[in-house]
């Protein structure tokens, strides 16, 4: 029945196996005929009836969170979102419209189509939150989006009550010292940055995103030995703050902003050994990059290759080896390794922008072009902008 494929698909999801979980979930789904969750309100079916509408709402929903936050495959999952809110327009069932809009959002459709997502998944995160005040997921993600829609300050608002709470939710913690770094508040920044790292020591995320704000405020030293310490002994480090686990990609949109250029990734461009590999290869990233922003670049290209060690084949690594090459003016060279991470994946934005940069005075149709297909992923980065201009 419904109540053992539900616990079937949770088992699987907690031992790692979401596409398992998601395939339980559509097998059952199929054999249910159509049940109105109104009728079953109402009293209009029986018992087991109504029993079979709501786990098949609830089926529904974690099919969606499956499609978006684990399995990459976020047009499937608002379609299953969408599916539930017919079924029935629950403040869980706006929410996750919501996130699968989000997710299509940022997959590669075009500026007109992002707006329309952008406005429509405000709409369904202010009626969940409507529904349910105290979900504070919801208030996060509504923050979110109203940050990747340029609104910095609403953004801020909407986090700075959970933020600043006596027990505030780690994500809103998080992204609230992002969204100060962005408006340019470097004390408060720095000190949520302090209080997330106080509060949960040994998690990766935390971890990195205080690593990141002290190289960005012209403390690389300092970051380094945060970064250097998740390379010696990542086995023993978590990762339950993780965007990936609730946000999927988007905050490495905000991290790109003009104003917070901390270039953290949270991509899947590669397949990695496990989550302990995953740490260790972005945190000789993160090294790559506080070496190559303080002009050590040989100590950049030695880290480069620590990173080819866990990872042999990723974008990020084709760009920072571009951006070294960039610098020492080899521009050929930093040409051809932007090129092989766009030929690693397509979307990479920071090679996009590195590429066209370059490109722009001896091939500008060319530039032209890359730089219109970065905007399609970001249409809110004021030097993308800049650089169609030229």
């Amino acid at each position: 029945d419904g109540s053992s494929v539900l616990r079937g698909a949770l088992a699987a999801v907690a031992a790692g196996a979401p596409e398992e979980a998601l395939s339980l979930i559509q097998v059952w789904l199929k054999g249910q005929g159509p049940c109105s969750w109104n009728a079953a309100e109402d009293g209009g079916t029986t018992k087991a009836q109504r029993k079979a509408s709501h786990n098949t709402h609830v089926a529904t929903l974690l099919a969606a969170k499956l499609c978006c936050n684990q399995l990459d495959r976020p047009e499937l999952g608002l379609e299953y979102a969408r599916r539930a809110m017919e079924d029935r327009a629950s403040a869980r069932a706006h929410h996750s419209v919501a996130v699968g809009l989000l997710q299509c959002a940022l997959v590669g459709c075009d500026v007109r189509e992002r707006k329309e997502m952008y406005s429509e998944a405000l709409n369904n995160l202010e009626t969940t939150i409507l529904m349910e005040p105290a979900d504070h997921l919801a208030r996060l993600h509504l923050s979110l989006v109203l940050a990747l829609s340029g609104m910095l300050h609403a953004a801020r608002q909407v986090l700075d009550a959970d933020a600043l709470s006596d027990d505030p939710l780690p994500l809103s913690l998080g992204l609230s010292a992002i969204l100060c770094a962005a408006l340019g508040d470097e004390e408060e920044a720095l000190g949520r940055a302090d209080v997330m790292r106080d509060r949960f020591p040994n998690d990766i995320w935390s971890m990195r995103l205080h690593a990141a704000l002290q190289l960005e405020y012209g403390n690389p030293h300092l970051a380094l030995e945060t970064y250097f310490e998740i390379v010696a002994d990542a086995s023993t480090k978590t990762a339950f703050l993780s965007p990936t686990l609730e946000l999927g990609p988007w905050p490495r949109c905000l991290l790109e902003r003009p104003k917070l250029n901390l270039d953290c990734s949270w991509d899947k461009g590669a397949s990695i050994r496990g989550d302990g590999q995953l740490a260790v290869f972005e945190a000789w990233i993160d090294i790559v990059r506080a070496y190559r922003k303080g002009g050590m670049y040989q100590h950049a290209s030695t880290a480069v290759a620590m990173a080819r060690q866990v990872v042999a084949v990723h974008a990020d690594v084709e760009y920072e080896n571009g951006k070294i090459s960039e610098a020492c003016g080899h521009l050929e060279d930093a040409a051809s390794s932007f090129t092989t991470a766009l030929a690693i994946d397509p979307h990479h934005t920071a090679s996009l922008i590195a590429l066209a940069s370059l490109r722009v005075s001896t091939e500008p149709d060319t530039a032209v072009q890359l730089v219109r297909r970065a905007l399609r992923r970001d249409c809110t980065n004021a030097d993308t902008w800049r650089l169609l201009c030229r």
